[in-house]
């Protein structure tokens, strides 16, 4: 973990407050887009669920939406469930895969799913040629 706070004890405010309140009075928290590679993709979708007032947009790159150990366990399902078991907003999203995602049908079909979900119908998924 980061400290933030002086160790000498005179002063309780960290040493990056300014710099925090910099960034607190540059953020603009209408204009938030979520992003996110691979499980963070899934933690993207999941926030969005979750909290979709704080987000105006969202990409999704590689997203991990499916989580498949049938053959070891007997269990697949579409991940976070949050995003795929409630209602989600209609935000703008893009969603881009590489074409070795493209290959796990359980996974793509998920994120075809999930883009639905999220631009109001439109399921397209852009796969990059040769990734």
């Amino acid at each position: 973990s980061i400290n933030t706070n002086d160790n000498d004890g005179d002063d309780a405010q960290p040493k990056n407050s300014a710099l925090l309140d910099d960034i607190r009075n540059a953020v603009d928290p209408k204009r938030i887009v979520a992003a996110g590679f691979s499980y963070g993709a899934a933690t993207t979708a999941r926030a969005i669920a979750m909290e979709p007032q704080r987000f105006c947009a969202a990409m999704f790159l590689d997203g991990w939406f499916h989580i498949d150990v049938q053959k070891s366990a007997g269990v697949q399902f579409s991940f976070p469930k949050e995003a795929f078991e409630q209602p989600m907003p209609q935000i703008p999203s893009i969603f881009i895969d590489s074409q070795q995602f493209e290959g796990y049908p359980s996974l793509f079909r998920s994120t075809q799913q999930l883009a639905k979900k999220l631009n109001a119908g439109d399921e397209t998924v852009h796969v990059l040629p040769n990734t």
